[in-house]
């Protein structure tokens, strides 16, 4: 079925040009990727698909029975309205035909005889309407897509206005999954997701009936999702039939072609104007004519252009000024609590040099509160923390030392004299700001703005242990693919939390997941946790095979306890073993203090020391009895 046509349509702001001759079709079931440098016009797209904008030049085709429904980057919403009551508009019709179906049954207790099976007719009736329209389910659907997107259930009855920004993007999202619209518009979907609440999203969206065009720069999830992409470039649209990486592969091929023909072409039009040449020096009447005949062929021809690849991409070299020792971190049983609630506890993680460790969990698993505990903001409830020798740490979410008085470029430049103007303007190009962009004020940039300039100043400075919290955010994918290049070949040593799966799989070399009860350690990128994950759950699903729910808690709570029991256990024995080696040092150094003369001449001293020796021998005794009952 087709859903719509768009045909030549041309878009101008001002005297900018941002679409030229855009055509395509959109049909029921489609998955479309829209990608391209921010600015480019993708926004703009969805915008005059769904009506917002007008267009200068050409049509959009919509059939008159298409529903649309178009999610913004920001929402606007009624502040006073509850989360629930606001995604139960959509559902008006169900809630309706229920009160309509309670006043029956109220009416069928009160009435018998002919007017009773009048009641009873119409309230089958009626009940069949209810339930074929999802009527018994559609409280579930609800609780189910908010549930998933990231949105507890202590936050259903909770006031719009009361959210962050990303939980009110989350419950527009759930609404508009549940219209069940013809098509969907989707701006960044994924940006105030979390891993499990995206892979929710890309699994609702594949089941979806109805066609779906998405603007990200999450190449996972237009992998995971897409059959074909969109790219907006200087102002034109290119299809590609495929995901993501298909369309990449497809683009180096499509351009290898372009650079042929360009080649083909330059060759031949050399050759003509070489035989224009030759033609005019004979200097007679008819050679003379053929000349000007091949000139004129010569200016009807289609002359293609150099094709270009996209922007010249960037290369970043990020080199610690000091090398640090291979044991950069020790994290022993950290811990985070506040007065109302526990935020994790159990925390072990072993960090060496080169390691560049991906830090995964939920939204409100501590993940930053932990990065704030490692670079010294905050300190842990419980817990150790060892930094080894040389470590310098960089946090990227730091922007304390940014000069709201600076332009971007001195800012940057300021930190970094060292650099010549022609490299700095690249980098800071690398990372979207571009033209005049760079002598904007600090205090006149946005958020994510201001991020990416801390992400360049983190980048260039000589720290050997980066924190970066989230630093694919506010980047396009160009700038993404920068950032990983830099990191893939950074000789120290790199803690990350990323949603980006993409940008995870290729920059690291373990996973992290942070849980209330610690951190899971997976010796891979981003996929090997995943295939680990779901080889986890089929083993667990196995084990589970006949245990009820409340079983299958308290087997799981067991196993914590255990795990628990046995990390305790380990670090006793490990104590013990230490006050034996000391004990029997000290033993061994008060026995040598015998056969000094100043002590054997002295009987009272001499006696003094043989006492404590005995005693500590037996002191000795005790710990070695409970050790070995330990080990056992």
């Amino acid at each position: 079925m087709l859903i719509l046509s768009c045909n030549g349509v041309a878009k101008s702001y001002g005297a900018e040009l941002i679409l030229d001759d855009i055509s395509f079709s959109v049909h029921q079931k489609d998955r479309i990727g829209i990608v391209g440098p921010n600015g480019a016009g993708k926004t703009t797209l969805l915008k005059i698909i769904a009506g917002i904008e007008g267009v200068d030049k050409g049509c959009v085709n919509i059939p008159g029975s298409i529903s649309i429904g178009y999610l913004s980057q920001h929402p606007v919403l009624n502040e006073n309205q509850p989360v629930w009551d606001y995604v139960m508009e959509n559902f008006y019709d169900l809630i309706e035909m229920e009160q309509r179906l309670r006043e029956l049954e109220r009416a069928m207790t009160e009435n018998q005889g002919r007017e009773l099976e009048n009641l009873m007719a119409a309230y089958g009736k009626l009940s069949e309407e209810f339930s074929d329209a999802g009527g018994y389910g559609y409280k579930s659907l609800i609780r189910g897509a908010l549930k998933g997107l990231g949105i507890s259930e202590e936050k259903f009855h909770t006031p719009l206005g009361l959210l962050s920004g990303g939980q009110k993007t989350r419950a527009a999202l759930a609404k508009l999954l549940l219209k069940k619209h013809h098509l969907l518009l989707l701006d960044e979907p994924t940006n105030y997701l979390d891993i499990e609440a995206t892979e929710w999203l890309e699994s609702f969206l594949s089941g979806y009936e109805g066609a779906v065009m998405i603007i990200s720069h999450d190449r996972y999830f237009l992998d995971k999702l897409c059959s074909s992409i969109f790219e907006i470039r200087n102002n034109h649209l290119l299809e590609y039939k495929g995901n993501y990486s298909d369309f990449v592969l497809q683009k180096e091929a499509a351009l290898e072609i372009e650079f042929k023909h360009y080649k083909d072409q330059k060759k031949e039009v050399e050759r003509q104007q070489e035989i224009i040449r030759q033609l005019k020096s004979f200097n007679r009447e008819k050679s003379v004519r053929r000349a000007k005949s091949k000139e004129k062929q010569l200016a009807r021809m289609d002359t293609l252009l150099k094709p270009v690849a996209g922007e010249e991409k960037v290369s970043i070299r990020l080199e610690p000024e000091i090398k640090s020792g291979r044991d950069v971190l020790t994290l022993e049983d950290v811990g985070m609590a506040f007065p109302d609630r526990l935020l994790f506890s159990g925390v072990n993680l072993e960090v060496y040099r080169g390691d560049i460790i991906g830090i995964i969990g939920p939204n409100g698993a501590g993940k930053t509160t932990l990065f704030n505990i490692i670079s010294g903001k905050i300190s842990p409830t419980s817990g150790n923390i060892t930094k080894g020798h040389n470590v310098n740490i960089a946090y990227y979410k730091q922007q304390e030392d940014i000069n709201p008085d600076n332009t971007v470029l001195d800012e940057v430049w300021d930190k970094n004299p060292r650099l010549d103007t022609t490299c700095l303007r690249n980098i800071l190009a690398a990372f979207l700001f571009k033209g005049d962009d760079v002598y904007k004020k600090i205090r006149q940039l946005s958020g994510g703005e201001k991020s990416r300039v801390a992400l360049i100043n983190m980048m260039l400075s000589k720290a050997n242990l980066l924190l970066l919290d989230e630093p694919t955010n506010h980047l396009d994918i160009q700038s993404r693919e920068v950032l990983e290049d830099a990191l893939i070949d950074y000789t120290g040593t790199v803690l990350v939390i990323s949603h980006d799966r993409y940008f995870l799989d290729r920059v690291a070399t373990r996973i992290a997941l942070l849980t209330p009860e610690g951190i899971d350690l997976y010796y891979g990128d981003y996929s090997y946790y995943r295939m680990k994950r779901q080889q986890e759950k089929e083993n667990f699903g196995q084990q589970e095979n006949g245990m009820t729910r409340t079983a299958v808690r308290q087997q799981r709570k067991k196993e914590r306890a255990e795990k628990e029991r046995l990390r305790q256990k380990k670090r006793k024995l490990q104590d013990m073993e230490e006050q034996i080696i000391g004990l029997e040092e000290k033993i061994k150094q008060m026995e040598l203090s015998l056969s000094q003369p100043e002590i054997y001449t002295n009987p009272e001293k001499s006696k003094e020391i043989h006492y404590e020796i005995v005693g500590l021998k037996r002191k000795l005794d005790e710990l070695y009895r409970e050790w070995e009952n330990m080990s056992v």
